[in-house]
């Protein structure tokens, strides 16, 4: 089957492993073919950049296309592909999966379902209001007003429109007015690393930082601005006995919060910056980790952690509680974690006990390949 994602406003990055280079890979494994359009946005450096426009070969055959939306805030926020439908016609998709349901393409479902009767059409939606609708502009005029309209339009035509977490299904009922009977939970996956890999992984990770042998890792990551409370995790740091464990910070941090934390990070002898990592980075360090900690807005890396049988500590009831069930801790506020580590950290036992609950979660609600089966079979 020859299946098309649609990154349109949601910048396509191939060396990332976001949700479409999961399926991605899911799609070749099973022998079908793959298809991607895109806009010109990347991921670089933990900063959106702007790629050319064209018709390439990615190294692993899967074909891109990717159209310039044209430059200034309202082109970018209306994602306006002129010649959409022909566009998604010339590629002749058996499935259609639309990654940012909030683009003008979607008013064309109507006219794409006559033209390719075959196909079939989903959406994946991971908006919340935690990263959108922040103020009254977007959230009155922007989604409950343009792409409330557009995707109203377009109901009658989707096959299924998926959420990533409870977070997203409340956002698409309450903006949008996405009725529940068209909605399915198709959460954000990740690669079941084998514990034979996570073994090895772990014992380069801990050699390359000459970590003690009973000193515990801990993982935080993301684009950290203030509401991912990366402070309150530093603060949980400063309470742990000396040498106990140290804690690994990968990624970028926004403007309102990098001179406090980058300077804060600095002087403490038990917290390492790595920066921004390539996707086999981010693999080694979770499967390093002892626990992986979120204790402010939702990452989907935390269900990548699970998948590699790593521990959880993260907030966030709507986004995360379908996920934690005996492999982690679920934060009432963001501030209890600066109680909650110390005591989960002197319990190896606990922890070793939470990484077998991962395992089990993981192959039943995050392993790649079952979650992109749901799209073909």
């Amino acid at each position: 089957m020859r299946i098309l994602q649609v990154c349109i406003g949601n910048p396509f990055t191939p060396t990332m492993y976001y949700k479409e280079n999961y399926l991605l890979d899911a799609f070749l494994e099973a022998g079908h073919t793959p298809l991607i359009l895109a806009d010109t946005t990347a991921w670089q450096d933990g900063k959106i950049v702007m790629v050319p426009a064209g018709d390439t070969t990615l190294e692993n055959g899967v074909r891109v296309v990717r159209v310039d939306l044209g430059h200034g805030f309202l082109r970018q926020k209306l994602r306006w592909v002129h010649g959409f439908s022909d566009l998604v016609v010339s590629l002749q998709p058996d499935v259609m999966l639309v990654h940012a349901i909030q683009q003008h393409g979607v008013c064309d479902l109507k006219e794409l379902r006559q033209r390719l009767p075959q196909c079939r059409f989903y959406a994946d939606v991971s908006t919340a209001y935690q990263n959108s609708a922040k103020n009254w502009l977007s959230r009155s005029l922007l989604h409950h007003g343009l792409y409330r309209a557009w995707i109203q339009k377009s109901l009658p035509y989707w096959d299924k429109i998926f959420y990533v977490n409870e977070e997203s299904k409340q956002f698409l009922q309450e903006m949008y007015g996405v009725p529940n009977e068209l909605m399915e939970l198709n959460a954000l996956p990740g690669v079941i690393m084998l514990p034979e890999e996570k073994a090895s992984r772990k014992a380069e990770f801990r050699s390359a930082h000459g970590l003690a042998d009973d000193q515990l890792v801990l993982f935080h990551s993301g684009k950290m601005d203030a509401m991912k409370r990366t402070g309150d995790l530093l603060d949980a740091m400063e309470r742990l006995p000396e040498g106990r464990a140290r804690l690994f910070i990968a990624g970028s941090f926004y403007d309102d919060v990098r001179e406090v934390l980058t300077d804060r990070i600095a002087r403490m002898p038990n917290v390492t910056y790595l920066g921004f990592l390539n996707q086999d980075e981010m693999q080694t360090t979770l499967a390093a980790s002892d626990l992986y900690c979120q204790p402010g807005s939702a990452s989907q890396t935390a269900q990548a952690a699970i998948a590699c049988g790593t521990p959880v500590i993260v907030y966030g009831e709507a986004a995360y509680g379908k996920f934690i069930h005996g492999n982690g801790v679920l934060l009432s506020r963001p501030e209890d974690i600066q109680t909650v580590l110390p005591e989960l950290v002197s319990r190896p036992d606990e922890l070793a006990r939470m990484s077998d609950a991962a395992y089990k979660l993981a192959g039943e609600l995050l392993d790649y390949r079952a979650l992109a089966a749901r799209l073909y079979r």
